[in-house]
This record gives structure tokens, C-alpha cells and sequence, in this order.
């Protein structure tokens, strides 16, 4: 792929980063929930919930399934291009079918819709992997990507809410732009050269890639936290419900800019990127106990700081684990480590509800909400330790390697 020419490289990069842009969006549907239960006034309002819920499932057993199969019985770009058309057609079947769609279909296109969508992260992830050999240009790719994600996540959800207006069906309509990364995936992309030796071995991954997975999965739980109980907290000290949206765009902002820094935190920090973005989920956790501790109600911008750090944070481990993952595994299970990384990725965000529901438990439903902050301080610190120690191992391993290159 290094000798590729330029037009091609961009069309690749162009694709994959669209990819990106979509895999947050399968929940923008829920600000249709409302409208759509006049279309089904037989259905519960929790069951229609389960028009996002089938989504999350399929999406993790097709990234699992994507990526044993992806390089080894299913090429890349055949992958790719049956993902897409996935997405697409299934994606905006809803808007195709109009009123007459029986809910039992819609359950099942949306079902579709996430084989579809379960398969990106592993074929975006993996192509920048192969395509990008240079150290520093591979982790501001894997930074840029995170920011196509976090955009498509803000910008799915208003273009959700506009469409909307017109009918809950025309909303699907979003889902139909996957039209255009599709064209060039069709166009562009070009099979990696490892595919064919990567046929003949057997999926080996490292025990060091699921010490970096269990180390997302953690992330995940406890930035879920912050998403889970921040809106009870501060409706308590009584702010408004504009208030709390202002708040939890901070992390977004965070999330952005994160993905933007990323690369070239990478290049100052290299093997301490990970300890460095541990280090600000710690003080992230600290901000947001004090504040929300604290009897003052004049404490917004010292909860806006400690939502922008979650989410800065958060995108250096949904970068910094698939760019370690991508130096620790071989490149015959490179696909299959970044389909995990999208379980992993998702667990943890589940996790968070039924630990939550735990801590509570133990230490009593009357306990102040806020105490599942100090919680995840405690949580976080101790995976600082941890993850200083590991950095340090691997930062002196990348060192010998060094010099032993250069005595040859």
C-alpha cells in the first residue's frame, strides 16, 4: 500500500472516515419515538425502544463475526461493500416503505441495518492500520477518525431532528447518504497485501491486546457514569434541562478536540499516552465529585471543565487502544483485535448501568448520587497506577528495540 498513488489513498481515506462519521448514528432514530407510536398505538413504549436495543446487539456480533472473517474468508473490500449496502438499503427501508412498514419488519430491517453497521469499526480501524505505516501519521489517523465519529454523532442527531418535522419515516432518509462512501469503497479501495499470507494462519492474539482491551472496557464504564447520572445530579441542585444539554456538550467539544490532538500527543507521549489520558479521566472524576459535592450553584463552568476533560479523555483511549492494538498484533488478527475493540468498546458503556445498580446497592439507595463519582475516582486512580507501570515496561522495551536496530 506504500507505493499507492494519491488519488487512490484519499479515496480510501475519504470512505473509511465517512464509515466513522456514521457508526454513532443508529440512535438518532430515538428522537422519533414519539411520533412513531402513533403509528404503532399497539406497541408499548418500551418495546419501541427496541428499534435502537437491536441495533446494539447485531452491531457487536458483527463486529466479532467481521472480524474473524474479514482478511481470511471475506476480502476487505467485499466486506466492505456488503456492510455499506447493508446500511444503506436496510438503513433507509423505513422512509422506502412508508406508512404501510408492520413493526415486526421495521424490528427486523433495523436488525440488518446493525450487521451492517457492526462491521465498519473493524474494516476502518484495520485499513488504517495497513495503509498507514509511519508511526506518528498512523496515530493522527486514528485521531482524525474519532472526529468524524464524534461529528457524526452531533451532526446525525440534528439532521434527525429536522427531518422529523416532515414524518418519523423521512428520518431515515440520513441513513441513505451511505450511498457515498459506498461509491468509494467501490471505486477506491484496494485489498491489503497481507490478505493472502494471513489466510493460512491461525487468529493469534497477544495477552497484551486484551490487557488494552480490558483497559478500554473500564474507560467505557466509567465515562458512562458521567452520561448516566450527571442529568439526576445537577436537576437536584436545579438546574434547567438546558443547562444539563449545555454541560454534556462540553463533552462532545472535548471529544472533538481530543481526536484532533491526538496525533500529536502521540508523537510527544508515545508509549505515556495512555497514562497521560488516564490521568485526566482521574481528574475528570475529581472535577465533577467537588462540584457536585459542593452546596454553591454557581459551579457550571467547573462541571463544563470536568465533562470536556471525560470526553477529551475518553477519545484517547477509543484512539490510543486500536493504535496500540495495531503494534501488538499481527497483521493476520488485526482485524479480528479491532472487532473486539468495538465489543469491548460497547460492553463497557453497558456495564455501567448494572455496576451502577450494584453500587448502590451496597452502599444504600439513599446514599447521595454523587458518591458513584467518588466511586469512579477511586476506580480511575487505581488504573493510573496500573497503567504508569505498564507504559513505563513498554516504553523501555520500545528502547532496547531501538538500540539493538541501531548496533546492527
Amino acid at each position: 500500500m506504500n507505493e499507492m498513488n494519491r488519488v487512490t489513498r484519499y479515496g480510501i481515506v475519504f470512505a473509511i472516515m465517512f464509515m466513522n462519521f456514521f457508526i454513532p448514528t443508529h440512535g438518532i432514530v430515538a428522537t422519533t419515538f414519539a411520533a412513531m407510536a402513533e403509528s404503532y398505538p399497539n406497541v408499548s413504549a418500551s418495546a419501541l425502544t427496541y428499534v435502537t436495543a437491536v441495533v446494539n446487539v447485531a452491531q457487536v456480533v458483527a463486529s466479532i463475526g467481521a472480524g474473524v472473517l474479514i482478511g481470511r474468508k471475506l476480502k476487505y473490500k467485499t466486506a466492505g461493500i456488503i456492510s455499506l449496502l447493508l446500511f444503506t438499503v436496510a438503513g433507509g427501508f423505513p422512509f422506502l416503505m412508508g406508512d404501510g412498514l408492520s413493526f415486526g419488519t421495521l424490528l427486523a430491517s433495523r436488525c440488518l441495518f446493525g450487521l451492517g453497521l457492526g462491521a465498519f469499526s473493524p474494516i476502518v480501524n484495520s485499513t488504517i492500520a495497513y495503509l498507514f505505516d509511519k508511526e506518528n501519521t498512523r496515530a493522527f489517523m486514528m485521531g482524525a477518525k474519532d472526529v468524524f465519529f464524534s461529528l457524526g454523532a452531533t451532526i446525525g442527531n440534528i439532521i434527525a431532528g429536522i427531518l422529523c418535522l416532515i414524518s418519523w419515516q423521512t428520518t431515515y432518509v440520513f441513513y441513505l447518504f451511505g450511498i457515498i462512501p459506498l461509491v468509494f469503497f467501490v471505486i477506491f479501495y484496494k485489498e491489503p497485501e497481507f490478505v493472502q499470507e494471513a489466510q493460512k494462519e491461525k487468529i493469534k492474539i497477544p495477552k497484551t491486546a486484551f490487557y488494552y482491551l480490558f483497559l478500554l472496557l473500564v474507560v467505557m464504564l466509567l465515562t458512562q457514569f458521567c452520561w448516566n447520572y450527571i442529568a439526576f445530579i445537577l436537576t437536584d441542585m436545579g438546574y434547567s434541562s438546558a443547562v444539563i444539554g449545555t454541560i454534556v456538550t462540553c463533552f462532545t467539544v472535548g471529544a472533538v478536540l481530543g481526536g484532533v490532538a491526538y496525533g500529536f500527543c502521540y508523537r510527544f507521549f508515545k508509549n505515556y499516552i495512555l497514562f497521560v489520558a488516564m490521568i485526566m479521566v482521574s481528574l475528570s472524576f475529581m472535577i465533577i465529585y467537588g462540584a457536585s459535592s459542593s452546596v454553591s450553584t454557581s459551579l457550571l463552568f467547573v462541571f463544563g471543565i470536568g465533562f470536556f476533560l471525560s470526553g477529551f479523555a475518553s477519545v484517547m483511549f477509543t484512539a490510543g487502544i486500536p493504535m496500540s492494538l495495531s503494534l501488538t498484533v499481527p497483521a493476520s488478527a488485526i482485524a479480528a483485535a479491532m472487532g473486539l475493540f468495538f465489543a469491548f468498546q460497547n460492553f463497557g458503556s453497558f456495564l455501567a448501568s448494572p455496576v451502577g445498580q450494584l453500587f448502590f446497592k451496597i452502599v444504600g439507595e439513599d446514599a447521595p448520587m454523587n458518591t458513584i463519582f467518588l466511586f469512579g475516582l477511586v476506580v480511575a486512580l487505581l488504573f493510573t497506577v496500573i497503567v504508569f507501570i505498564t507504559s513505563t515496561r513498554d516504553a523501555k522495551l520500545a528502547k532496547d528495540q531501538k538500540q539493538e536496530l541501531n548496533s546492527l
